[in-house]
């Protein structure tokens, strides 16, 4: 190649360099490797300010209750007053958790944590000491709703455990051990969890949260801070929490103490039928199509159900507007409706669906 040759050949090279170089500034230039994201750290740190914010919301409302029973003798201290000091005085008979449901100090607990105490002593979360009435309670739904000295505490926000999804995260707050303001976080296990002998009437939230002695009465809440349960029992033969933990529905436990305030009692309704949710093989005997309907295993002699005509072995499938496709649907419909009122009933029997009027009583 002669001299002219190569001449046009480098000056065609740095053209060409020069071309790319004002396409691209980068090019010839070594660039710093970019920070690679972290996405997965992102979303956990994103979690965990949401548990933080969920726990923040609703510890100051969390309380821990001591039920104390007296020795003989003793005078039980009204709302506001100390218990006498004095060694041997006093016993305690049970301790748990309860969460603030009303302005005015009304706290909403299980039935079991203060079930024939004496005297209620309430800790707040700032250590301050209270003492609390009973203002009712429902043993069937073992609920209880208290009464302190307003604190000034302002009740965390309700949630709707019916829109509650399997998977959902959820914290348990609550006294375990006697460890104040424990937070712990899982998932919702499992909705509609029956027949664990805890109450009468029963449709657990399931989660694997751990919930130990102590929990009973602190709330289940979401990642908004909603309370959307109250933790209640734990399934486990040594008495500390294995992933198997149940709350009662907070839509449930609302109208408990709707019905409590309004009348010092639950003024609940009450059918007079012993329940079972369907099987697989009863849907497919009765033909249903869709599981939907509870089947009636007993009815009670004078009772409401009765006067009206049913049977065991009916299928009900609806009580008003309300259509049933669970033991605790029908449980919940009927002790929200006051005594006295007359409904209408749905319900399957010998291929035929039926309807008749029944005028609901007192439990």
């Amino acid at each position: 190649m002669d001299r002219r040759s190569l001449a046009s050949v480098l000056f065609l090279a740095v053209l060409l360099a020069g071309l790319l170089h004002a396409l691209n500034p980068r090019f010839g230039k070594e660039t710093a490797a970019e920070p690679r994201v972290h996405h997965g750290f992102d979303c956990a740190r994103e979690l965990s300010n949401a548990f933080r914010e969920a726990a923040s919301t609703v510890q100051p409302a969390v309380v821990s209750i001591q039920a104390m029973r007296k020795r003989f003798g003793m005078a039980v201290p009204q709302m506001g007053s100390k218990l006498e000091e004095g060694e041997g005085r006093w016993r305690q008979a049970n301790f748990g958790s309860g969460v603030l449901v009303r302005r005015g100090g009304y706290i909403l607990t299980n039935n079991h944590v203060v079930k024939d105490a004496h005297a209620l002593q309430i800790v707040l979360h700032d250590e301050q000491v209270r003492y609390a009435e009973i203002v009712g309670t429902d043993s069937r739904f073992d609920l209880a709703v208290l009464r302190m000295e307003d604190p000034g505490i302002e009740p965390p926000p309700f949630g709707d455990s019916d829109e509650l999804q399997i998977g959902d995260w959820v914290l348990a707050v609550g006294n375990p051990f006697r460890l104040a303001n424990s937070v712990t976080a899982g998932i919702l296990s499992a909705k509609g969890r029956n027949n664990q002998g805890i109450a009468r009437f029963e449709d657990f939230l399931q989660t694997d949260a751990a919930i130990h002695p102590g929990n009973s009465g602190g709330p289940l809440v979401n990642l908004d801070g909603e309370v959307i349960g109250l933790n209640t029992a734990i399934s486990s033969r040594t008495g500390a929490g294995v992933g198997i933990g149940f709350a009662i529905p907070i839509n449930l436990a609302r109208q408990v103490v709707d019905r409590i305030l309004s009348g010092g009692k639950a003024n609940r309704g009450f059918l007079g039928v012993e329940i079972a949710n369907l099987t697989e093989k009863q849907v497919h005997d009765h033909r249903l199509g869709s599981r939907q309907g509870v089947m009636v295993t007993a009815v009670s002699a004078g009772k409401p159900a009765q006067m009206a005509g049913l049977q065991v072995g009916d299928i009900l499938l609806s009580i008003g507007d309300q259509p049933i496709s669970r033991t605790t649907q029908l449980i919940t419909t009927v002790a929200a409706i006051p005594p006295g009122t007359e409904v209408q009933l749905r319900f399957f029997r010998d291929g035929k669906t039926m309807e008749v009027p029944v005028v609901l009583a007192t439990p």
